[in-house]
């Protein structure tokens, strides 16, 4: 191996080279710039926070919002149902309602019609107790990261003049 002295007077052997200070800073700045860039992208493609979306709902009998459930007796009541808190962003969702054991069924597969962030139904409360789990999948269309929100809603029969 051949050794010489550079510019600089440092000993250098044939495979290496002398570095200026000035590309010294600029192959710092460029591996600094390269980690930076590392970081962001992998930010970007992490999902949007799951504990951060939830799924809100009111029970509205009579005009009366009261949580997702009431004890207003009432033949008909409309719960309307909102996903919340997700980052901004472009996402899909995918309504589906589960009966609880002894809960009127019928009508359950109307909220998978829902496609938006928001979902209404009447439901009837003609004699049967409603208690259904209603849940919403979301995807985010961009990093395809799905998360998952639910809430259960519990309205009671109505008999007459009174709750059954």
């Amino acid at each position: 191996m051949h050794h010489w002295a550079g510019e600089s007077g440092f000993m250098m052997s044939e495979c290496q080279s002398e570095i200026s200070p000035k590309e010294s800073q600029m192959k710092k700045f460029a591996l600094a710039f390269l980690a930076i860039f590392a970081i962001v992208a992998t930010l970007a493609v992490l999902p949007a926070s799951a504990s951060a979306a939830s799924l809100d709902c009111t029970v509205t009998p009579s005009g009366t919002a009261s949580g997702c459930t009431t004890n207003q007796p009432s033949w008909s009541y409309v719960g309307a149902f909102v996903v919340t808190g997700l980052s901004p962003g472009s996402y899909t969702f995918q309504w589906s309602a589960t009966p609880q054991p002894g809960s009127l069924i019928v009508g359950h597969n109307q909220i998978a019609l829902c496609t938006t962030d928001s979902c209404s139904h009447t439901f009837s409360g003609n004699a049967d107790d409603i208690d259904w789990v209603i849940t919403v999948v979301i995807t985010n269309t961009a990093t395809h990261a799905q998360q998952t929100v639910s809430n259960e809603i519990v309205l009671p029969a109505y008999c007459g003049q009174q709750l059954c």
